[in-house]
């Protein structure tokens, strides 16, 4: 496999990893911090859970750019 491949099957594990963690052990991640109030440790749970499967994506454009930047195309024709 080339690096290129490489850096990507990396990223997509390193991601998934990431949202299944963040889905799975959000309550005790949240536990971590002894917040008191119920409520709000619900709603911090609730909220790192849906952000956990969100902020993996923001990531593709990182692996995009590295993989132009690894081929030397950088710059993009406007023609």
């Amino acid at each position: 496999m080339s690096y290129a491949q490489n850096s990507l099957f990396l990223s997509i594990v390193l991601r998934i990893a990431y949202g299944l963690i963040s889905v799975f052990a959000s309550d005790w991640l949240i536990s971590f911090f002894n917040i008191r109030e119920a409520g709000v440790a619900k709603d911090a749970s609730k909220y790192l859970s849906t952000v956990g499967l969100a902020v993996p994506c923001f990531f593709i454009n990182s692996d995009i750019s590295g993989v132009f930047i690894g081929l030397g195309t950088t710059l993009l024709s406007t023609n």
